[in-house]
């Protein structure tokens, strides 16, 4: 399809990236509450904070990479720490807030300026850019779809502690493919004014770095540890917004247009992340309590069933990718922002319809399914097109804010999918059969309904959108 070569190295950077992050986003909720025995609240409410924390990172990495390190160091240096966090955690709860502190840290670096590095390789209105952003997400959700299979697999055959090893050499892989792919890149991903920094000029820097390194460890170790993630999430939502309002002002008239529809999308996107999140926070669970997960006499672990979204990507990607290229379809990116909405409320009404009408046994395997091909396919409405239209629209000399801001969306809807999964809680004493799935049927429902109504709102600003990103 005429990608860029480059591709041949970033997506399997990608790959291993999402093989760490995943493998934990998956494990996580059932390490808080079957190894370190956290209530259902209490897991819910770390891990929103985790994710929350996760997502925020890269708008700080986004903008060190715009003015001083460019692309290509701000994502080496950000897969070497991603590789030490998950090291740590292979020691368990002693060394678990370090661990997960240098995790945010490395996929501040990392997350955002792969994506700014990708978008480089295209030019303004390239007809590859959608295709190629489609074709790096079903790549990328090899590695995702490969954690989230086999991360059971690994905890009920080695324990713990390899769920977390295992990760840190498959991200000590990617840095060194990143690295030996440095010849693909040619002039892209250099620092601003192309400076001659180099990995080795980083080094020499190395007191004031591991200074400001030490400084935001420590923020990033207590924001956990004193479960104030939530400061931060509004302190970096207003840090973003003030320096959206100052490129604002600054710019010429199509820039802000194209500004004002960016921000738009941004509430959509932020939305959507919250429901996103929440199946691996309550289906994920609801699927080990409320699932037939027994195949052929064997029992398959829950996350088994989660890496479906990644296997119905990669297998649907192409396809997509195909159609957006050839035109086929022709939609416009907020229309297919605004259908990925309307899909996830199909899935969860379609799970809570099946709660009814199995009332005394569990749910079939089917239903998991088929809610995984459902979501997967809106997944690829909107996570792509959004990094595609991002890197399109963006300034050219801020791209990297606008990428970290993109994740910004993910901060706050790993915050709110935190409290969207209390409607989920199942208290510590035990229950009946029966009245989890009155609980779990409730949940989807409201979440169902909470989809329809928004569909029609965002469908709404579809027009004023397309309007703002007219071409010039």
């Amino acid at each position: 399809m005429g990608q860029p070569n480059a591709l041949k190295i970033l997506i399997p950077t990608e790959i291993a990236q999402m093989y760490g992050y995943f493998s934990l986003q998956a494990i996580l909720i059932f390490y808080l509450i079957n190894a370190l025995s956290y209530s259902d609240a209490k897991a819910y409410l770390f891990a929103g904070h985790f994710i929350a924390l996760a997502y925020l990172t890269p708008v700080i990495g986004g903008w060190i990479a715009d003015r001083f390190l460019g692309n290509r160091i701000a994502v080496l240096l950000g897969g070497m720490i991603l590789c030490m966090g998950y090291a740590l955690l292979f020691f368990g709860q002693p060394t678990l807030l370090i661990g997960l502190s240098l995790i945010i840290i490395g996929n501040g670096l990392f997350k955002s300026n792969i994506a700014s590095f990708i978008g480089e390789f295209y030019h303004r209105h390239d007809a590859r850019r959608e295709s190629g952003f489609t074709l790096v997400y079903a790549g990328a959700n090899i590695g995702s779809l490969l954690a989230i299979f086999s991360i059971g697999y690994i905890q009920k055959l080695f324990g713990w502690k390899m769920c977390f090893a295992i990760p840190s050499f498959v991200l000590l892989f990617g840095v060194l493919l990143f690295l030996w792919g440095f010849h693909y890149f040619n002039d892209k991903g250099l620092p601003p004014n192309n400076q001659k920094i180099t990995f080795l000029t980083v080094l020499k820097n190395a007191p004031i770095t591991f200074l400001w390194f030490s400084v935001v460890l420590t923020i990033i170790y207590y924001s956990i540890k004193l479960s104030i993630g939530n400061y931060f999430i509004y302190i970096f939502a207003l840090f973003f917004l003030a320096m959206i309002v100052k490129l604002f002002w600054k710019s010429e008239i199509n820039v802000r247009r194209h500004l004002l529809a960016l921000m738009i999308l941004f509430l959509i996107a932020t939305y959507y992340k919250a429901m996103f999140f929440e199946t691996y926070l309550v289906v994920n669970v609801f699927t080990d309590r409320l699932v037939d997960r027994i195949i052929w006499g064997y029992e398959v672990p829950a996350t088994v069933f989660l890496s479906l979204g990644s296997l119905f990507t990669i297998l649907l990607g192409p396809l997509f990718a195909y159609l957006w290229q050839s035109n086929k379809i022709i939609l416009s990116s907020s229309f297919k922002f605004t259908l990925s909405i309307l899909l996830v409320g199909i899935a969860m009404q379609m799970l809570a319809i099946w709660l009814i009408i199995e009332t005394d046994s569990l749910l079939p395997t089917t239903s998991i399914i088929l809610f995984r091909l459902i979501f997967a396919i809106s997944e690829l409405f909107i996570l792509p097109i959004g990094l595609s239209v991002f890197t399109e629209y963006a300034p050219k000399h801020a791209v990297g804010l606008m990428i970290g801001g993109w994740y910004i969306t993910a901060a706050l809807g790993g915050k709110l999918a935190g409290m969207l999964a209390n409607i989920a809680e199942i208290p510590k004493s035990s229950m009946s059969f029966y009245d989890l799935k009155i609980i779990y049927h409730h949940a989807f429902q409201q979440y169902a309904l909470l989809n329809f109504i928004l569909f029609i709102i965002f469908l709404m600003f579809v027009p004023i959108i397309n309007t703002l990103l007219r071409r010039e």
